[in-house]
């Protein structure tokens, strides 16, 4: 890559000599001076955002439009090809400086690594200590990444020197990453936006169902199924976890270090942009099996498996995502056994927002206790057709009393 870069440059170089030779050199090298300065500005204004500055490139503006009128045709285009020229050293420039960082990042990190190994083996197997023992110098190890903090720091200097009158900060702020111009393409937002589209879609698709049905037959919609609890307890705990992914983004958006207060595992913590993903996820789900039910109970779609299979399947999903990844979510079931022996164990600040949260949660409780005797009972089998193939468990009185 270095080859091909410095080439290019110097085929740059070549087309702008043979341009300062067929035109005016003076008059071209003055403008393109003015460019250049104009450049640098317009850098300064974007990074340093000085008023001063502004207003000087301003004037510079206006008065290379007025030596630009004195040009002819031909210097014109000359000068706006050096132009282009430029810009495209400096975008070859960029793109390899970025490029080295990145190398040099990928050197540090392979390098602590192999150091976090090698003293490992040692630590386990103290017999061969006298092994590896060049490894354990840092710059036998890629080098310690020398190669590509000097290849940046030439790139910095020749940078400087070609469109930064010989200033190293100036270099660097151009050859910066700026935001959303990275060299791979990140589609971890884009799959998000896509998910959210999708709930969004599937929201509206369960909205208007149950809004033309009521409409159009003036019956009861998924609300008066039997397996609507069901719907309703998931629905439930889902929001919850919606909105612990919209607390935990405001608190990471403004800093709030909510793993200290929570006395929260780091390395169990999950990044809004990661709740988001998973929540999104389990809404698809949730939306997907609710239809399947409405349609299959209403007779809208073929038979493949009794209506009540699709609430069980959503019930065996939301267990799966209480449970599993069990490295994340056992330290949640052990605060709430903690909540729930609150006067025989000790409790910290996230055991009383676990109990806050759960005084909201009466109705959800109600409708998971429903749920657990629904599918207990084998009432998920239970088709419409005969009354009596319902047990009506939830009319007696241990169930109303419970």
């Amino acid at each position: 890559e270095r080859f091909y870069f410095l080439a290019d440059c110097r085929a740059s170089m070549m087309k702008n000599n043979e341009a300062k030779t067929t035109n005016d050199k003076k008059s071209i090298l003055n403008a393109f001076k003015k460019s250049s300065r104009m450049l640098q500005r317009s850098f300064s204004v974007a990074i340093i955002g000085n008023d001063s500055v502004t207003k000087s490139t301003s004037n510079a503006f206006y008065e290379s439009d007025e030596e630009d009128n004195n040009l002819s045709n031909d210097e014109k285009a000359s000068v706006m090809q050096i132009q282009k020229e430029t810009e495209s050293m400096k975008q070859s420039i960029s793109d390899l400086y970025r490029r080295t960082q990145l190398l040099s990042n990928y050197a540090i990190i392979n390098t602590s690594g192999l150091l976090q190994s090698v003293k490992k083996f040692r630590r386990n197997l103290p017999d061969h200590m006298n092994k590896l023992q060049d490894i354990k110098d840092e710059r036998n190890i890629c080098n310690g990444g020398a190669g590509s903090v000097r290849l940046s720091n030439e790139m910095e200097k020749f940078c400087a020197e070609a469109f930064c009158d010989g200033s190293i900060n100036d270099a660097r702020a151009i050859m910066l990453p700026k935001k959303g111009d990275g060299l791979e393409l990140d589609w971890t937002q884009l799959r998000l936006g896509y998910r959210l589209g999708i709930c969004t879609i599937l929201c509206i698709w369960v909205c208007w169902d149950c809004l033309w049905n009521f409409i159009s037959t003036e019956k009861a919609t998924i609300g008066g199924l039997m397996a609507f609890p069901v719907f309703r307890a998931i629905g439930g705990l889902l929001l919850i976890h919606w909105f612990w992914a919209l607390s935990v983004f405001v608190w990471s958006r403004y800093r709030i270090n909510y793993v200290y207060l929570f006395d929260f595992d780091p390395r169990n913590v999950d990044t809004p942009l990661a709740l988001f993903k998973e929540v999104t996820r389990e809404t698809i789900i949730y939306y997907v099996l609710m239809l399947l039910y409405y349609k299959a109970f209403v007779h809208e779609i073929p038979d493949i498996m009794p209506p009540g299979y699709y609430p069980l399947i959503l019930v065996l999903y939301a267990i799966k995502c209480l449970v599993f990844p069990l490295r994340k979510r056992a330290p949640l079931w052990k605060a709430i056994g903690r909540v729930i022996t609150a006067p025989c164990t000790p409790v910290i600040f996230f055991h009383t927002y676990v109990a806050d949260v759960f005084t909201s949660m009466v109705k959800i409780f109600q409708d998971l206790l429903w749920t657990g005797c629904f599918i207990i009972s084998g009432d998920f089998l239970y088709d419409g057709s005969d009354v009596a193939d319902f047990s009506h468990w939830h009319k007696k009185y241990w169930y109303k009393h419970m």
